[in-house]
């Protein structure tokens, strides 16, 4: 390991497209021994470009995070934030390309949005005021189920909408989680009586898909009473924004100022701003 911090420390002096290739296989082999999270630091402190041979490990980084347990509290904000930042480069880095309109362009987009709600959402647990914004994204992040795990989406989002409240969506949303659920489980039996039956009876266990786990896009519809960045296209709901500027001048936290820098990167300074920091 120290050995290859070196040779990627040396590798800037050859330039950039050489590190980025070292920078790849080296992510590659930290994500076959399940070290997905370090394969997402690497990208984070050397870069993500937007070269094709690089789409499939970005995209496996993407997906192993998604669908990692332990991630659903406030204390993940950092982790949701570095996947963010990286896939905000790829996308700017497609947008200027001739692919900026391509399916996978668009691809990258969609797991884009999906990380930033998911970022955004873990700086709103950190505040009580801000329960209701957290959940709103949670209940999002349900459009998106064919990249979250469906089980995953409707849990959280039944358990932000019971924390507010919200009974009738918790209802709802945590009977399909058991639905779900069920059906997962029958298709776990499935798997481990076939593989016993191929296996002549030797017992071979099959990989769980998370039945039971507990895990913690466009986000609620904007309106008439909007807040417009300068970016087209891109708005708040003006009541959400203000609740999430005051509790961030309230706490002066480091995690809500993070997203409203990235914001600003991202849609541009919105219209009006109320709010200062420094």
């Amino acid at each position: 390991m120290r050995c290859v911090t070196v040779v990627l420390y040396l590798l800037p002096s050859q330039g950039y497209e050489v590190l980025s290739k070292y920078v790849a296989l080296y992510a590659a082999n930290l994500i076959k021994d399940n070290n997905t999270l370090k394969a997402l630091d690497l990208f984070c402190r050397y870069g993500a470009p937007a070269n094709p041979q690089n789409f499939n490990i970005y995209k496996r980084i993407i997906s192993d995070v998604i669908s990692m347990a332990g991630l659903s509290s406030a204390e993940s904000y950092h982790t949701w934030a570095d996947l963010r930042d990286v896939l905000f480069e790829i996308v700017d880095g497609l947008g200027k390309g001739s692919a900026a309109s391509s399916p996978l362009a668009q691809e990258f987009e969609v797991m884009f949005e999906i990380v930033h709600y998911y970022s955004t959402r873990c700086a709103c647990m950190q505040h009580k005021s801000l329960d209701t914004l957290a959940a709103k994204l949670s209940i999002s992040l349900l459009r998106h189920s064919d990249i979250v795990p469906c089980y995953k989406a409707f849990y959280e989002a039944g358990v932000a909408a019971k924390g507010v409240g919200w009974d009738n969506m918790a209802f709802v949303f945590l009977n399909r989680y058991l639905d779900l659920s069920e059906k997962l489980a029958d298709l776990n039996k499935y798997i481990n009586s076939l593989t016993n039956c191929k296996q002549g009876g030797e017992t071979r266990r099959s990989e769980r898909v998370g039945v039971g786990c507990i895990y913690g896009s466009k986000g609620y519809p904007v309106l008439r009473n909007k807040m417009e960045f300068k970016r087209p296209g891109k708005a708040a709901n003006k009541e959400d924004w203000n609740k999430f500027i005051m509790a961030t001048e309230v706490s002066h936290s480091p995690e809500c100022q993070d997203v409203l820098r990235f914001l600003g990167n991202w849609c541009g300074a919105p219209q009006n701003p109320s709010y200062s920091f420094n």
